[in-house]
């Protein structure tokens, strides 16, 4: 494998991602969000596909470094994160590369998956 320390892109035979996702630094992101869903849901779709609900560190390394990406700040998405600190659990959701925010788990919002090389 081989690191470009400005970029951090990963090239070699484990660097390669499938088809749809981009790379970014050592993980691979789908380029464009998937549908209105409830953070439940996207999980198990994520899940289902082979894959995972982004973290939210890797979907803001994917907005603020966004060749290849689609749509990063059309519409708020999901991540993995979720916030206990209120009478209830929330899950975050991202949005315009510094915003997040939570929101009940039934809500429906946009997401992606990522996939660890």
């Amino acid at each position: 494998l081989r690191i470009n320390g400005e970029t951090g892109q990963i090239t070699g035979a484990s660097g390669n991602c499938p088809t749809g996702m981009v790379q970014k630094a050592d993980f691979c992101i789908e380029a464009s969000e998937r549908g209105h869903s409830n953070w439940y849901s996207a999980n198990n779709e994520c899940f289902n596909a082979g894959r995972r609900l982004c973290t939210g560190a890797e979907w803001m390394t994917a907005c603020r470094n966004n060749s290849g990406m689609n749509q990063m700040t059309g519409n708020w998405e999901w991540v993995a994160d979720v916030d206990g600190g209120y009478w209830e659990e929330h899950s975050v959701r991202m949005h315009d590369c510094g915003n997040s925010s939570i929101a009940s788990w039934g809500s429906g919002e946009y997401f992606r998956c990522c996939k660890s090389l």
